[in-house]
């Protein structure tokens, strides 16, 4: 039987269960079962549906324009925060993988990109001014936690900080991913989701997110 990687097999997973979902709707259409229960579908919005941006920290393409530098809204395999190394940023498993010559067709990585670590009080103002009111991003563990466990890093604490003081003062809503397909390589080396001390090692970053971001930031999620 070949070999999957943890992350192929979560995709093989995800596709199986989106087929088995559309199989057991078209059943019950052809059974004159289905029933049009959710309005979202038919052109209408909930009156507090909330429009808003998407980013994370290793999986947003960024380009450039010849008048100047462009927020992007769509995912792809480079980071939006660029400052890979950057203020005692340890090194993920994006970090290590785009390093190795010949896993990016063109030699492209995540070093700089969209530059957000040092551009976030423009991003949090071109949010603003393109009318949303909501922004999510995502936190880097290794910016937060260098080794994934252990000693945290003050640098990197700071910056979400300003970050959500940023798109605050700017009216958006800030809505944090703590995990966003960036493992740290230190963790990595030990087995990374395979080994099962995984869920102690992301209690330890997630409680760090929790105190010193948690009074400022009202939704979290985990991809």
């Amino acid at each position: 039987m070949p070999y999957l990687s943890p992350a192929a097999s979560v995709c093989k997973m995800a596709s199986v269960v989106s087929y088995v979902g559309l199989v057991l709707c078209l059943f019950a259409a052809s059974n004159g079962q289905y029933v049009y229960e959710e309005p979202l579908l038919y052109g209408t919005f909930p009156s507090d549906f909330r429009w808003g941006v998407a980013t994370s920290a290793y999986q947003v393409s960024s380009f450039q324009l010849q008048s100047g530098r462009a927020l992007v809204l769509s995912d792809s395999s480079l980071k939006i925060e660029g400052g890979y190394n950057a203020d005692g940023k340890g090194q993920s498993i994006w970090d290590t993988f785009c390093q190795v010559n010949g896993n990016i067709v063109d030699g492209t990585d995540g070093t700089v990109a969209c530059d957000s670590y040092n551009k976030y009080e423009e991003d949090a103002r071109m949010i603003r001014d393109m009318g949303f009111t909501n922004y999510r991003f995502s936190i880097s563990w290794t910016r937060i936690l260098p080794n994934g466990v252990g000693a945290e890093n003050a640098a990197g604490i700071q910056y979400y900080k300003k970050l959500i003081a940023a798109l605050k003062a700017n009216g958006i809503t800030p809505v944090a991913t703590l995990y966003h397909w960036d493992l740290p390589q230190a963790l990595q080396d030990q087995g990374g989701w395979l080994n099962p001390d995984v869920a102690l090692w992301f209690e330890e970053y997630a409680r760090v997110c929790f105190r010193e971001f948690g009074d400022d930031v009202s939704v979290d999620t985990f991809h």
